[in-house]
Formats: C-alpha cells, sequence, structure tokens
C-alpha cells in the first residue's frame, strides 16, 4: 500500500526493501525490511551515534545522509525532519580491478630489466 509517506521510498532503482523510522519505532516498512525491528535498531543506534558529532550550538543533525554499503547491498539512510529514512538496493558498483602487479613481481621484473652495472652521477652500483 503506497502512502505519502512511501511513495518515493518504492520507486527508487535497485531497491529491495525500505524501512521509515522515528523514535518511536518502524512506522513503514517494505521488501527484504519488511517487519524487520532488528536492522531498524541498529540502524537508529549508529544514526544516534553519529548525531553526537554535532557541532556546536548547531540545532539541525551534522548529515542528512549515510551509506552503509556491503559487497551485494547498500543501506542508504536519510535524515528528514523526525524520520530516518532506510533503503535496501543492490550494490551494483564494485571495487576496481587492481592493474598493478604486487611489489615482489614488480621488483623481479625490474631486476631484469637492469644492466648488470649502472653508472649514475659518478657512482656505480652493483645490482642487488
Amino acid at each position: 500500500m503506497t502512502t505519502a509517506l512511501t511513495q518515493g521510498l518504492e520507486r527508487i532503482p535497485d531497491q529491495i526493501g525500505y524501512l521509515v523510522i522515528s523514535e518511536d519505532g518502524v512506522l513503514a516498512s517494505s521488501g527484504e525490511l519488511e517487519n524487520d525491528e532488528h536492522t531498524a535498531g541498529v540502524i537508529m543506534q549508529m544514526v544516534r551515534t553519529a548525531c553526537r558529532f554535532r557541532l556546536h550550538g548547531a540545532a539541525e543533525p551534522p548529515f542528512k545522509r549515510m551509506s552503509v554499503i556491503f559487497e551485494d547491498y547498500v543501506y542508504a539512510v536519510t535524515i528528514s525532519g523526525q524520520k530516518v529514512f532506510v533503503v535496501k538496493r543492490q550494490n551494483n558498483q564494485r571495487e576496481p580491478e587492481s592493474i598493478i602487479p604486487d611489489a615482489n613481481s614488480k621488483l623481479e621484473d625490474a631486476r631484469q630489466h637492469l644492466p648488470r652495472f649502472t653508472r649514475f652521477a659518478g657512482l656505480t652500483m652493483k645490482p642487488l
């Protein structure tokens, strides 16, 4: 059932569930987060912890959005008014593949291509 509170959440691409939370508890939930009180509690504790970093005299929370990123999914957390909106999405971004070989293989490769003796600024360097 779509309400004014959740209609935008249901249209988020790749979302597989959502929660709307207040200090009183879960106001709405759907998908993989349907009735997930445990996740709601963990997210609210994270929000409370992050809110402790409030700037001196500031009335607003020190952040508006927080992401909790796992390999397969992401929790996108947004604070608006007195509500916390949590959307669980597929994580389609992957870490870039490393194209740099490890240090040992680079060193071995460099040693093979260096001449036996190298003259630099009048110094003679012997290979290792």
